[in-house]
């Protein structure tokens, strides 16, 4: 197996042991060779990363593999936690402290921040600032302070960093994107900075850095951020965080902040500055309502293929809606909104749509699903809007010759978590959808159409899970007879 060079060491070898001065004492830890530790230390990293290669400065590739972080047994900390001879080993090897670590919800470490990133000497680096799995729901005084003194140790070293991870419980225990993330950081992937909860306090922006926020921070995959640190870089300047492909927006509550909502045409201007885009996570945002004729006329990137919303009202649906409805997507998930209020807007045509916990619904459900175009749709824990949604599934529209039904190319459907599921109504729906396009056998067997064929409006699959009792056998039957593909699962692991 390849070792990693050990280019520098800062003790003195000669004073570590190398025999046991005296051979009638008991043997302690102490008494290892030097040498020996360092073999064993390089085989326990070469076990905690993906692929061995030799770290190099220009090289920030060197991926760790998953491992939960707390665990005891997590490298280096494991070893370096032993006593004072091995944690002065194990500093000596700078790729072993390439992944940075540390626990705001305890004064104690065994390693600091400051010390990991030394030690790490010119490589490039991964940090994490977390808590710890039993503590993720507490509220800690210090924790804020301590995310603090881990950004301050941070800052000389920013250029090196690839990955930057914070989840803390509290909004405010953040660091500020503008203000202790500013300056130069060449190599930076991901920042994903998330808070358990918006706890509506403002931080204070260190003005120390003011003269590093004109050089941009330049993101090349994910960022993943809070609410009102996105808010704060949008009204700043939104050209400083660029280049991402993909953006997380989780925890803005206007309650906790006075009433003042986040603007829509300012997150919708914004995004559309961004022409790396390619997916959008918005969770539990209160965002502001704007009237249909002072709709922003810019829409989101064309480069957009991913749309994810949990928990927005359905004033935010329709300006998100509108912002993206000229934009066609591979995947559009909604889950847990509000579609009470939503009218003359549909939803965007995206090739996938998962809908998730929708408990109210709209009187105009046709108009609702008019532009969607997709190939698939799953419908879970929404009783309310799929017993309307199936009845327009089958209604045919003869106005409309070209496209008679809703979701024209809709292939396969999945339904998952409604135990009032009317069977009924999805025989009639697969009846007006499909029963045109069936021949029989000689033997009044029936033969289900080529996919060169299929109009349109032909529905290939049907899988029901986790919705109660399995219907009749004669409707199974039916259902089996119609559909080349149909199943009822009484469980709920496959679709969730």
């Amino acid at each position: 197996m390849p070792k990693l060079q050990v280019d520098e060491f800062p003790i003195d070898q000669a004073s570590y042991p190398r025999h046991r001065c005296n051979p009638k004492a008991p043997a302690s830890i102490v008494d290892l060779p030097f040498e020996l530790l360092i073999d064993i230390f390089n085989l326990v990293y070469a076990h905690s990363i993906i692929g061995l290669r030799r770290a190099r400065k220009d090289d920030p590739h060197n991926l760790w593999k998953e491992h939960t972080l707390s665990d005891p047994s997590l490298f280096p900390f494991n070893v370096a936690g032993v006593c004072l001879a091995w944690k002065r080993v194990a500093s000596g090897v700078p790729a072993f402290w390439t992944r940075v670590v540390s626990f705001v919800d305890d004064d104690w470490e065994a390693v600091t921040v400051r010390e990991q990133l030394e030690w790490s000497k010119g490589l490039p680096f991964r940090v994490t600032l977390t808590r710890r799995d039993d503590t993720k729901g507490a509220v800690h005084m210090q924790e804020a302070q301590r995310v603090k003194v881990a950004m301050q140790a941070l800052g000389s070293h920013l250029e090196r960093c690839v990955e930057l991870n914070v989840h803390v419980a509290q909004s405010s225990s953040l660091p500020s994107v503008i203000g202790d993330i500013a300056g130069s950081a060449p190599l930076l992937m991901n920042l994903r900075l998330r808070s358990t909860e918006d706890d509506g306090r403002r931080w204070h922006i260190d003005r120390r850095n003011q003269h590093s926020q004109e050089r941009e921070t330049r993101i090349r995959g994910d960022l993943d951020i809070d609410g009102w640190n996105l808010l704060s870089a949008c009204v700043s300047d939104a050209q400083r965080l660029r280049g991402f492909k993909r953006l997380c927006v989780t925890n803005y509550r206007a309650a906790l902040r006075g009433g003042q909502t986040f603007p829509m045409d300012v997150f919708i201007h914004a995004i559309a500055q961004l022409t790396d885009l390619r997916a959008i996570q918005v969770e539990h945002v209160d965002f502001s309502s704007i009237p249909r004729d002072s709709w922003p006329t810019v829409s989101f990137p064309t480069s957009l293929t991913s749309l994810s919303l949990k928990g927005l009202s359905s004033e935010a649906l329709e300006g998100l809606f509108g912002a993206v409805s000229y934009n066609p997507l591979d995947s559009l998930r909604i889950e847990k909104c509000s579609f009470t209020r939503i009218n003359g807007v549909s939803i965007p045509s995206s090739e996938t749509l998962e809908l998730r916990g929708i408990v109210d619904t709209t009187s105009d459900l046709q108009g609702l699903f008019c532009a969607w175009n997709g190939t698939l749709l799953t419908i879970a824990n929404s009783s309310l809007l799929l017993g309307g949604f199936v009845q327009v599934l089958g209604t045919q529209d003869m106005a409309r010759p070209e496209t008679p039904f809703s979701c024209n190319r809709l292939r396969q459907l999945f339904i998952a978590g409604s135990p009032i599921f009317d069977v009924d109504a999805l025989k009639d729906m697969v009846a007006h959808r499909n029963m045109q396009f069936l021949t029989y056998d000689d033997a009044n067997r029936v033969i289900f159409p080529g996919d060169f064929q299929i109009d349109g409006v032909f529905i290939r699959e049907i899988h029901v899970a986790d919705c109660g009792d399995e219907p009749a056998q004669e409707d199974t039957d039916w259902l089996k007879a119609h559909l080349p593909r149909f199943s009822w699962s009484l469980g709920k692991d496959w679709i969730y």
